[in-house]
């Protein structure tokens, strides 16, 4: 998640073909978010695994892949998008 002129975002990136898409917010619940990684996920498919800065392990419990968080004090961890 990250915030720009006014405006929140989250950046998906697929760590194979490194194609990015980034999704405007206009709304921070989690029934918005998820709508919109939802919609992310049409084109492409639903990942086999979704690293992430500790997100809720029931949406990923519920469509079937694996939710691995980053630490937030090690961003190493999520270098590919940091």
């Amino acid at each position: 998640m990250m915030h720009f002129r006014g405006a929140n975002y989250f950046l998906v990136v697929d760590s194979y073909t490194k194609y990015p898409e980034l999704v405007q917010l206009k709304d921070l619940n989690s029934s918005h978010t998820f709508a919109q990684l939802k919609a992310t996920f049409a084109i492409p498919g639903i990942p086999e695994i979704l690293y992430n800065d500790n997100g809720p392990q029931q949406f990923a419990t519920l469509w079937n892949f694996q939710n691995k968080s980053s630490s937030l004090t090690y961003v190493q961890s999520n270098g590919f998008i940091e």
